[in-house]
């Protein structure tokens, strides 16, 4: 088996995860980590450096002490923690252990969160770090075969996100379950017109508009709607949906950008063609050569022969362009 990506979306770390709050929350996170030890709790306090960034943006503890034990800050982070969703709950996660560490504080601060905040989520914030070096083990271990479905693969990185994250993993890994959503329903779009696949596009936007899918651009959305107009389209048809989709999404300097580097991709593609095809034509010319000009030549020195020839190709080649 071969390891391949699943999809062209970002490569797929534990800082990416999401965690989406509704109404009923999953059970609790299985205890990744080891037992800390019952410490006193009523006077609790949480300190860390307000200048410390640990993380995009704001630290998620600053420094603030209460004389009842509990940090202003702590109490935001639990809000955030419980109502927030995507990228800015995985922050909030990643600051709070970044800004304890850097403090040699993370288990007076487990022990203040504890107090205020609900089971399930103080069991995700403490076996974080853990789940997330395991989820991220289990990525580096995912294999597909090369024939294997698109449908296939995803049901397979979601029943490995589940060995992990448990009944969290529809939550935590929302946004990338959407993602592949998109991509399989994208295949999926009518290309009678240019026109109907652009409103079917658009409303498969807005049907995912909840979920960071990386197509905040209207670049990125052109592109993205691109990618899936099937290869088996003949170049005119191609060029008229493309058409429709430039007039939707770019503005004319966006439009002459991504034709100078279309024009530029295809210049590299042809330059690498042409490498090959002379490089062969050469290697064939020596061979040849090898059984009558050069048949005296110990193997030594035709090998010394054969590498300047074609380093002298190379030269001569790239120097043409």
């Amino acid at each position: 088996m071969k390891r391949l990506t699943l999809l062209t979306v970002s490569v797929i770390l534990a800082g990416t995860v999401m965690l989406y709050v509704s109404g009923n929350t999953p059970s609790q996170v299985q205890d990744a980590t080891p037992e800390k030890a019952e410490a006193d709790t009523n006077n609790a306090v949480l300190i860390t450096d307000s200048t410390s960034r640990v993380s995009a943006g704001r630290s998620a503890l600053p420094m603030t002490r209460k004389k009842d034990g509990l940090t202003t800050s702590l109490e935001h982070y639990a809000h955030q923690l419980q109502s927030e969703k995507g990228k800015r709950l995985i922050d909030s996660l990643e600051s709070f252990w970044r800004s304890c560490l850097s403090q040699s504080n993370c288990e007076d601060s487990l022990i203040a969160l504890k107090q205020i905040i609900t089971p399930n989520y103080f069991e995700l914030t403490k076996n974080y770090p853990e789940l997330s070096r395991l989820w991220q083990q289990r990525l580096g271990t995912l294999l597909f075969e090369n024939e294997q479905s698109l449908i296939s693969r995803i049901a397979q990185f979601k029943h490995q996100a589940k060995l992990v994250w448990g009944e969290w993993a529809e939550v935590l890994l929302s946004d990338e379950f959407a993602a592949y959503d998109f991509e399989l329903n994208q295949q999926n779009l009518p290309l009678e017109s240019p026109e109907q696949y652009r409103e079917a596009f658009e409303v498969l936007l807005e049907a995912s508009q909840e979920h960071d899918l990386g197509l905040n651009t209207d670049v990125a959305k052109f592109e993205k709607a691109v990618s899936s107009l099937p290869d088996i389209m003949n170049q005119d048809e191609k060029s008229a949906f493309i058409d429709e989709l430039e007039h939707t999404y770019l503005s004319p300097a966006q439009s002459e950008e991504i034709r100078a580097r279309e024009r530029q991709v295809t210049t590299q593609q042809n330059m690498v063609r042409d490498y090959h095809v002379e490089l062969n034509q050469l290697e064939n010319s020596l061979s040849q050569q090898r059984k009558t000009d050069y048949a005296g030549l110990t193997d030594a020195q035709w090998q010394t022969l054969y590498q300047q020839k074609v380093s002298e190709f190379r030269h001569e080649f790239f120097d043409s362009f």
